[in-house]
């Protein structure tokens, strides 16, 4: 297999077992998953393994293994194709760890502010994400092997996730973290920032729900607005280019506004995204 996202992969209890495999130019080499709560992980065991040009080795969850001459594979192994992923490193008693961007941040601060890790900066035309393995990377997005790139204009706001929510399938949602739009200048991605909500833009991603939170960082100019409206009385366009550029980055009449909500809404979404992910945690595959 060559010039993919995925070379081989095992999820719900399935087991490949290969004597030769040769991988080129990829995103992740091997990946085994669990992805229904009724089966158990994958498993993967292959007696000779070459894979060149790779981002990621392997990508398994808890639940699951892959073997590659007898030795377990890790979720550890990086290839330098592509730089491609940043890691959230803090340093605690003089020991290096690695914090995973979307289990060990909450959503809530005690000065009733939100946080929002920073996926894609203000400007960039890159396609990047938090991974939804148990790593919780930021990551390049990957198509056919290469990296994601915007055929049209950049993002025109900081965009982002908040940590510890899940916008779950049993209401229309992806399975994944709830996602943010961030107004003003261009953030440093890979920052958790603090947030004041202004208000809710609702859409449709392929039929799924894809509501996106609408704030402002509360040290930025943005934060002195109570909400959409008042937003809008000051900054009559900003709304209807945010609209119109999620309405078209992936084509036409892909994703469908349908319309912008209050704060009150918003928060409403993001305690349940909240208490969604406290009592189901996120899956590793939607």
């Amino acid at each position: 297999a060559s010039n993919a996202n995925l070379g081989i992969a095992s999820k719900d209890s399935s087991i490949v077992q290969a004597t030769e495999v040769n991988l080129d130019n990829l995103e992740t080499c091997v990946a085994a998953y669990n992805k229904k709560q009724e089966y158990y992980g994958g498993f993967i065991e292959i007696k000779k393994m070459s894979c060149k040009n790779y981002s990621r080795k392997a990508d398994i969850d808890i639940n699951s293994k892959i073997l590659e001459k007898n030795i377990t594979l890790t979720n550890d192994i990086f290839g330098s194709q592509y730089d491609q992923q940043k890691l959230k490193v803090t340093e605690v008693n003089g020991n290096k760890i690695i914090k995973n961007f979307h289990r060990d941040y909450k959503t809530f601060n005690k000065d009733k502010s939100v946080n929002v890790v920073v996926e894609i900066p203000a400007g960039m035309n890159e396609k990047w994400e938090v991974s939804k393995s148990d790593t919780g990377s930021l990551n390049r997005e990957f198509y056919m092997g290469k990296p994601r790139l915007l055929k049209k204009d950049p993002y025109p706001v900081n965009y982002g996730i908040i940590p510890n929510t899940v916008l779950p399938l049993n209401i229309g949602g992806d399975g994944d973290p709830l996602d943010a739009i961030v107004l003003g200048p261009p953030l440093t991605q890979g920052e958790i920032i603090k947030v004041k909500i202004l208000g809710i833009i609702r859409m449709n991603d392929f039929g799924e729900i894809d509501d996106k939170i609408i704030a402002a960082p509360i040290n930025n100019n943005f934060s002195k607005f109570e909400n959409l409206l008042h937003l809008e009385s000051k900054h009559p366009l900003i709304l209807n280019e945010i609209k119109d550029w999620f309405e078209n980055y992936k084509g036409k009449n892909i994703v469908k506004f349908k319309n912008f909500g209050s704060v009150a809404e918003a928060n409403k979404l993001i305690k349940y995204t909240n208490n969604h992910y406290k009592k189901n945690g996120l899956k590793p595959r939607s």
